[in-house]
């Protein structure tokens, strides 16, 4: 049996921001390199709807699930009903059995040089044996995620790993990221910039449809979506329908809550998290997203203006990369979670007024091609 060329891991965290930039790079290895084979490693059951209308094929894991408390991040049982740790357990053994059959000439790990949970740990043992080389990609603004900046993280790396990747961009994020992760992993990370689905999809020929006032991405279910979408549809009847249509793309498990929550508003329809964003997001006035770095990086790939929700997780990534866009970029409203009821209205209001071109994004968005490039480029000199 012919190797796999090329496996994309990522963990699926809270949102969409993991799997969306493997399919990012999957689709970009795809159409520039079609004699290279890939294929996704995930938990997340999106990959065909982030894909769409291109083609990423992945390979499905038992999905975690997570639940935030006090801006920390808690695994719950999954939709197996397995626990968390059983979880971790079995998803470690179904990815060696993976890396064992498809024996991928390059794996390349998203965020954790040793997965959630360490789930990896067993693959990488194995893989000298094997024959696999890993590579790891880390977003531009890292946090304080100490599975990263961990020890295990770093002799994970040091005894594993020859390439790290780094999804970041210089003239927005400045030095301070990138020399944090050389220090740590005792390698310099090569610039990547950031990697982002929305950008990929547009080359391949993906634009705007219909014609709409908000596309709003929620895609997040736990404890506090309720609120947001009560406090969306509240002002959605302030505001009302005069710029038109507003499309609200949430998490399956709130499709039914979510069209109770707007029902009678006709302007406003809720679908699920995935297929038609892309589209919907291009064809809009003005976006409404969680601040994680993959929708504020739709928000620069579509050129919006945004209302954009920070959730004060414990990390601070979210606040202090989004606080970097807003200060580069004009458009983009910054509403702390506390602050949704008062201020939503008058906000969603600012973006829908704003009028003019697209605006350029401050931030180098073609980061999946430069990753293809340099994937093909070491797969062709060994």
């Amino acid at each position: 049996m012919r190797r796999l060329d090329v496996m994309l891991y990522a963990h699926d965290g809270r949102g969409l921001g993991h799997a969306s930039r493997a399919t990012a790079l999957c689709l970009a290895l795809r159409r520039l390199n079609p004699g290279l084979s890939a294929l996704v490693l995930t938990g997340s059951q999106h990959v065909a709807d982030l894909a769409a209308p291109g083609s990423a094929d992945w390979l499905k894991l038992p999905s975690y699930a997570t639940v935030v408390e006090n801006g920390v991040s808690r695994g719950v049982d999954g939709p197996s009903g397995l626990s968390d740790t059983e979880l971790g357990e079995a998803r470690a053994g179904l990815i060696l059995d993976a890396v064992r059959r498809l024996r991928p000439r390059l794996v390349l790990a998203d965020h954790s040089p040793q997965g959630k949970h360490r789930e990896l740990l067993p693959a990488l043992r194995e893989s000298g044996e094997l024959g696999v080389r890993w590579w790891l990609g880390v977003r531009g603004v890292v946090g304080g995620v100490d599975k990263i900046f961990s020890d295990l993280s770093r002799k994970t790396f040091q005894a594993h790993y020859s390439g790290l990747l780094w999804y970041g961009d210089e003239a927005l994020h400045g030095r301070s990221e990138r020399d944090a992760l050389a220090k740590h992993f005792g390698i310099e990370p090569r610039r990547i910039g950031m990697v982002n689905r929305l950008a990929e999809l547009r080359r391949l020929g993906v634009s705007g449809g219909e014609v709409l006032g908000l596309t709003a991405s929620l895609p997040w279910s736990g404890p506090a979506t309720s609120g947001v979408l009560s406090a969306l549809a509240r002002a959605a009847r302030e505001i009302g329908a005069v710029y038109g249509p507003w499309r609200i793309f949430v998490d399956r498990a709130e499709l039914r809550s979510g069209r109770d929550v707007f029902a009678g508003l006709e302007f406003v329809r809720i679908e699920q998290a995935g297929r038609g964003y892309a589209e919907a997001l291009l064809g809009a006035r003005a976006a409404l997203v969680f601040g994680g770095a993959n929708s504020l990086g739709d928000v620069l790939a579509a050129g919006l203006p945004a209302v954009v929700l920070t959730r004060g997780m414990r990390d601070g990534e979210q606040e202090r990369h989004a606080s970097m866009l807003a200060g580069a970029r004009e458009g983009l409203e910054l509403l702390p979670e506390e602050r949704l009821e008062s201020d939503l209205p008058g906000a969603l209001r600012r973006v829908l007024d704003t009028r003019g071109e697209s605006v350029a994004s401050p931030v180098d968005l073609d980061g999946a091609v430069r990753v293809a490039d340099l994937l093909a480029a070491e797969l062709e000199a060994t």
